[in-house]
């Protein structure tokens, strides 16, 4: 995995944080989970909208997963040829069309199942991208020799999840650097009990997290549990009693 500015300094920093809080420190294992990031059109040609598709996938065996397939970009199916990779299934994050949108187009090219929350059953707009199977909170799931550890983080959407595989955190709309996803509610008390509960939710399930753990959300830019947890202005008083 290639590093670059900021996240080098934060990523020694969170590892110096650790050093002090875990004597002795045996040696890290080589990490086995890489992931290729792909901002895609959801959008049109003429309202283009970004939204992050990845594949990830274990390095040795070359199981392979597809999150929130939002447009059938032909850069992921050429990144999967040529890396080889066996695609196992695809996965959602939550049911709103941008993380959706090509869900069936890439199930078909693989011939493998679509998996997504149920919570969020009702948000899927298309009925042909709609999961095959729901993906079960609070457990881990085995994709060949890739292993996926799924949290649920609603709020955002009702049964908003996150996927975590070794150091690898995939967020979809919960977390983002320096952000949170906006809340949805018919009213403004609601926007805010639902924003409320995302906070909560991050703050119970993602904060805790190793802080050397990369955050790769949904929309916008790469980021660690060490940048948010120190920095984010949402999670700024995260002290608080949880929600």
């Amino acid at each position: 995995m290639e590093v670059h500015g900021r996240y080098l300094t934060s990523r020694l920093a969170a590892a110096a944080f650790c050093l002090i809080l875990v004597t002795p420190c045996a040696p890290a294992a080589e990490e086995q989970v890489a992931v290729k990031k792909f901002t895609v059109n959801a959008g049109t040609n003429t309202e283009p909208f970004p939204e992050n598709t990845y594949v990830l996938y274990h390095k040795a065996s070359l199981d392979a997963v597809l999150v929130d397939p939002g447009a059938p970009d032909k850069r992921i199916a050429d990144f999967i040829s040529q890396t080889h990779l066996i695609v196992r299934t695809i996965l959602n994050t939550h049911g709103h069309s941008d993380h959706t949108r090509a869900n069936r187009f890439f199930a078909n090219t693989y011939g493998v199942k679509i998996r997504g929350p149920w919570k969020d059953r009702d948000l899927y707009e298309d009925a042909e991208n709609k999961p095959d199977e729901w993906l079960k909170e609070e457990t881990t799931i085995m994709f060949g020799s890739l292993g996926i550890r799924i949290l649920a983080t609603p709020g955002h959407t009702p049964g908003s999840l996150c996927f975590l595989a070794e150091e690898n955190l995939l967020s979809g709309d919960t977390l983002f650097a320096g952000s949170i996803g906006k809340s949805f509610g018919e009213t403004e008390e609601q926007k805010r009990e639902n924003e409320k509960l995302e906070i909560s939710s991050i703050r119970l399930k993602l904060l805790p997290l190793d802080a050397t753990t990369w955050v790769w959300p949904g929309h916008g830019a790469l980021t660690t549990i060490w940048d948010e947890a120190s920095a984010n202005p949402f999670l700024r008083d995260r002290n608080q009693a949880l929600f």
